[in-house]
């Protein structure tokens, strides 16, 4: 499985989120058909977001037996996500949280530096107050991603274990961890994206899923 294994060896042992905006209205009007990658900027409450188009498709989620440093709960099963959604950028900053909320629970604080010391619930209610802001575009929503989502994100139609292929090739490139981090949180963005253009999707910090953690469910 591609990153969640890798922010789990190499990363910052912080947490923080990363949003995504769902069309909770149907599909897509016809007039409306992003291409992977695409970008929606937004605006709320003075803070800057980017969000890029995540489209519907099939993948294998999980990992094979022959990777290193596996999970053993991670088996290989497809995953069909019959709609697409749009997935920030990057983590969700500081300076974006602190918009919404007031607050600022970061250990390591800057205003471009992924928010952390946060646990699930208050990502939750950041989500709410996102919502109740009515800053979506008309007909969507703020939500946690899914752990399958966000692994087809992270994934961008690859297939290796990170989304430029082994780790040990260009793992610097596009991630902070243990080796180059320095033990602290870095500014969002400052590594490759990946091929849908999103950032930090290894390393830097863990990312909060809608969904709580367990083994797959498999069915024959």
């Amino acid at each position: 499985m591609p990153a969640r294994k890798f922010l789990i060896t190499f990363a910052v042992s912080l947490s923080f989120t990363v949003l995504a905006l769902y069309n909770n209205i149907g599909y897509i009007q016809a007039d409306d058909n992003p291409k992977a990658g695409d970008p929606l900027e937004l605006t709320i409450k003075n803070a800057k977001w980017r969000f890029r188009w995540c489209p519907a498709g099939t993948f294998t989620m999980g990992s094979p037996l022959s990777e290193a440093n596996r999970n053993r709960n991670e088996q290989l099963h497809p995953v069909t996500l019959s709609r697409g959604f749009y997935l920030a950028e990057t983590e969700v900053t500081q300076e974006q949280w602190e918009s919404v909320t007031g607050s600022n629970p970061s250990h390591f604080k800057e205003a471009k530096l992924p928010v952390e010391r946060i646990n699930w619930h208050a990502c939750q209610d950041f989500v709410r107050q996102l919502n109740v802001l009515d800053a979506a575009p008309k007909g969507y929503k703020f939500a946690l991603p899914t752990e399958s989502q966000w692994e087809y994100a992270c994934r961008a139609g690859s297939t290796t274990a990170c989304c430029f292929g082994e780790p040990t090739t260009m793992l610097s490139d596009y991630a902070w961890y243990n080796s180059n981090s320095n033990n602290k949180t870095h500014e969002v963005g400052m590594k490759k994206a990946n091929a849908w253009n999103l950032y930090d999707m290894h390393g830097n910090v863990f990312e909060w899923c809608a969904d709580c953690y367990g083994d797959y469910e498999l069915r024959e």
